[in-house]
């Protein structure tokens, strides 16, 4: 249930009274001025802020992932070089030794 607001008619101080004419007003004298102002100074915050949460434009991931890609190829390549230039140097003309060569019968040439 409503409560009926007090009229002018109950109260003789004028403190009182004013009190009571500012209470029946649906809003406060000030307070729509101080809320458009307030609405504003947001939306220009809003707005100034907006762009710092968007991210960056691109895919900074996927070109973080295509350099970290990079590299690895880089050293993987420098590795497998490494591993082939030992493996010239080390072979020799000889046939590898086979242990059940003399098990096995001799190759039809």
């Amino acid at each position: 249930m409503k409560r009926a607001r007090p009229t002018t008619d109950e109260f003789t101080d004028c403190r009182d009274l004013a009190a009571v004419e500012w209470a029946n007003k649906p809003y406060a004298p000030g307070r729509e001025a101080r809320m458009k102002r307030f609405l504003a100074a947001a939306t220009i915050v809003a707005a100034a802020l907006g762009p710092a949460y968007a991210g960056p434009k691109g895919d900074s991931e996927n070109m973080l992932q295509k350099e970290i890609d990079a590299t690895h190829k880089r050293e993987t390549k420098d590795v497998d070089k490494a591993y082939n230039e030992m493996m010239k140097r080390t072979r020799t003309g000889a046939k590898p030794y086979d242990p059940w060569g003399s098990v096995r019968p001799a190759e039809k040439k």
